[in-house]
Parts: structure tokens; C-alpha cells; sequence
């Protein structure tokens, strides 16, 4: 049903995520993590929709490692990077990179500090400056700008009820404010 909403709304693209599952279970939910998304990809074979596997925190592809188990046991699959999610989960988004580059077709824009707070491109150790030049180079012509800087309804459902770490110390009237920073965060980046 989603592959032919994609096909009626001309998208080329769908994101997706490889399950949540228990913490310090990924051994355990492998073979169900494989299974599920094999008939993803199966069911997206022809249909000219690429599917774009996002390293969301706290699910079965959420560090680098697995990320790449995934990529390699599934070539249908694509890549969506998110540095703020890798700081999330402990790993460098450089290394990340290094590790990733070669399949991802997209790139979330979304930086967070040390502590996990979500802040403003180029505020955190994201590494998005650096990260920025890799992409150009790499021909991903895609930035998708999520930039977590203010609660939103349904992100308390997305996040288990986990304390949101957004905006850092940033506080703003609404989340058109919010949203105008980011993107002026991010134009700043892109001019240098």
C-alpha cells in the first residue's frame, strides 16, 4: 500500500527504519530484522521506489556496524545518514561515514552535542562542516533538514517517552522559529 501511495504522489524515495526492538536485544531480533526487511526490499524490486534505511536510535540499525550488516545483506537497500543519531548512539559520524558513504543516498541534517542534546547544524560534534564536503563529493545532492530543535506532537510516541533532548539551551516562540534557525544554521554552513 505505501509503494503505490509513493507511486500516485510521484516520490522516489521511501525512509524507513529497521524496527525498535528491547535494549541490548540485536542479537536476539536479527533474524526477524532480516526477515522483515527482505520482503521490504523484495516487495520495492521494480517498482522505481528506493528504499532508504535511516539510523534511527534505539533500533536494530542504529550504530554503524549494523548499519552496514544490513546494507551488505540487503544491496536493495539505501542509506539515510544522520549524524546526530550516530552521537546519539555513541559512534562518530566521521567514522560513520568512512564505514557508510558508499551506500547512502541521502543525508539528514541534525547535529547534537556531547550530552545528546539536538542543536543547530554545526553547534554539535556531529561533524556536519566536515561532513558536508564528504557528501558534495560523494554526489548525494540530498539534504533533508530534521532538525529536532523543539518537541512536536508525536515525538514523545516516536521516542518511547524517552526526556527529549531537543533545542539544547535554545528556546523558541514556536516551531516555524525553530525551523527558520536550522536552516539558517545550515545555509551559514553551506556558504563556507
Amino acid at each position: 500500500r505505501t509503494l503505490e501511495i509513493a507511486d500516485c504522489l510521484g516520490a522516489k524515495n521511501l525512509r524507513l527504519f529497521s524496527f525498535y526492538i528491547p535494549a541490548s536485544a540485536h542479537d536476539a531480533w536479527r533474524d526477524a530484522v532480516m526477515e522483515r526487511l527482505s520482503r521490504f526490499v523484495e516487495l520495492a524490486q521494480g517498482s522505481g521506489i528506493t528504499l532508504c534505511h535511516e539510523n534511527e536510535k534505539k533500533i536494530y540499525g542504529d550504530t554503524p556496524e549494523r548499519c552496514r550488516m544490513l546494507l551488505d545483506a540487503l544491496p536493495g537497500l539505501s542509506a539515510v545518514f544522520d549524524p546526530a543519531n550516530f552521537v546519539q548512539c555513541g559512534a562518530d559520524p566521521l567514522a560513520a561515514w568512512k564505514l557508510l558513504g558508499d551506500r547512502v543516498y541521502y543525508a539528514h541534517i541534525k547535529d547534537a552535542t556531547a550530552d545528546g542534546k539536538n542543536v543547530p547544524a554545526g553547534c554539535g560534534v556531529g561533524c556536519i562542516p566536515e561532513l558536508l564536503p564528504l557528501f558534495r563529493d560523494a554526489g548525494i545532492d540530498v539534504l533533508t533538514l530534521e532538525p529536532h530543535l523543539t518537541a512536536f506532537v508525536g515525538l514523545s510516541a516516536l521516542e518511547d517517552g524517552e526526556a527529549h533532548h531537543v533545542g539544547g539551551r535554545l528556546q523558541f516562540a514556536n516551531n516555524r522559529a525553530a525551523f527558520d534557525h536550522a536552516v539558517s544554521a545550515l545555509r551559514g554552513l553551506l556558504e563556507k
